[in-house]
């Protein structure tokens, strides 16, 4: 294929050969596949849900306070 220094030409030929260049793309995925793919986004966002609880929620902060409040006395200051 001969490319002309021209950019207008260039463009044009680039655009003829791309015209004649057909491309198919079929893809058909397994059931497999798909369960897999699905089961690990859920899983993902599982992770990503109980890392958030974690930090937030379930931290060492927050649940030493609830033991304070429900049962003071109970934990010493090395536990806590």
């Amino acid at each position: 294929m001969f490319l002309s220094i021209n950019p207008k030409l260039l463009d044009l030929q680039l655009l003829k050969h791309f015209k004649t260049m057909k491309t198919i793309i079929k893809k058909e995925f397994t059931v497999t596949h798909r369960i897999l793919h699905w089961s690990l986004g859920l899983l993902m966002t599982v992770l990503f849900i109980t890392g958030f609880l974690r930090m937030q929620w379930m931290g060492r902060k927050p649940i030493v306070a609830v033991i304070e409040q429900d049962a003071p006395g109970v934990m010493t200051k090395e536990q806590t």
